[in-house]
């Protein structure tokens, strides 16, 4: 029989959970490598008239450049989602927040985590339930979110910039109801 293995350390010098044991990854303000390769602008041959492509490379362009954007301000898009939810909902459960997020109940964990060490939003109990804690978003999250909010804003703008007004309003209309005609199928 032969001795456990002692941990491993990474480069930050934590150690690795054992096996089986999931740990969400941190997420970086910077993009992934794979990112980085990954040229969304370009439509392979054989692909310029499949829309389920398109919208994955015109997706997957702006979510690159949402990143680099908001990499400055010390977030990720996740990040910039679960405030600008909050924002808008305003203090709700973890629970709540995830599944309107569409996120995993060890993820909200890390992210919430996250956002709270940085200072951009706190726990705090539900004044009708004391076992249950709410979310809410500090001074300085609704400061970083509009900061995020302003440089998506740009984006969307540079993104946009080829269409007018009214075509503008009838992409996004047009994009909510295959969404919507998606989420009754």
């Amino acid at each position: 029989m032969s001795a456990p293995r002692a941990p491993q350390s990474d480069q930050r010098g934590s150690t690795r959970p054992e096996a089986g044991k999931h740990r969400p990854r941190r997420l970086s303000a910077e993009m992934q490598p794979w990112e980085q390769r990954f040229q969304a602008t370009r439509i392979p041959p054989g692909m310029e008239d499949r829309i389920g492509h398109l919208l994955f490379r015109l997706s997957m362009h702006i979510r690159q450049e949402f990143t680099a954007a908001i990499a400055p301000l010390g977030i990720h898009p996740r990040h910039f989602g679960m405030l600008a939810i909050l924002a808008n909902t305003g203090p709700v459960s973890q629970l709540s927040l995830g599944k309107m997020a569409g996120l995993d109940p060890s993820t909200m964990v890390f992210l919430v985590d996250e956002l709270e060490s940085m200072g951009l939003l706190e726990r705090r109990r539900n004044p009708r339930d004391r076992r249950a804690n709410e979310l809410h978003l500090t001074a300085k999250g609704k400061a970083k979110l509009a900061r995020a909010s302003a440089k998506g804003i740009e984006l969307e703008e540079s993104i946009l910039q080829p269409l007018d007004e009214k075509a503008r309003q009838e992409f996004r209309a047009t994009v909510r109801l295959l969404l919507q005609n998606q989420a009754r199928a």
